[in-house]
């Protein structure tokens, strides 16, 4: 019988409380630059939302993956790839 996946709530809300403190830090660093810049103070704020939605996202469908199916090099080159793809 396959075991049910558990999710560690202390950790993801360390994440997402981590994720919160960040995004409310760019907004007091940013607000200044992104009204002179763009006209929006939220501008900066929105682009770090997304990429935490995104990241929250690719954590939960990692999760249901067993962690040593990562550690095959295949995986590890292919993520060498896209990041430099990424740079590029």
């Amino acid at each position: 019988m396959a075991q049910r996946l558990k999710t560690d709530w202390i950790l993801f809300v360390t994440v997402v409380l981590m994720m919160t403190f960040g995004l409310v830090m760019v907004y007091s660093a940013s607000t200044i630059m992104a009204q002179i810049r763009f006209r929006a103070p939220w501008h900066f704020v929105i682009q770090q939302s997304v990429a935490a939605a995104v990241a929250i996202f690719a954590m939960m469908m990692l999760k249901k993956t067993h962690y040593r199916k990562f550690q095959h090099p295949a995986v590890a080159f292919a993520a060498v790839g896209v990041v430099l793809i990424l740079l590029a």
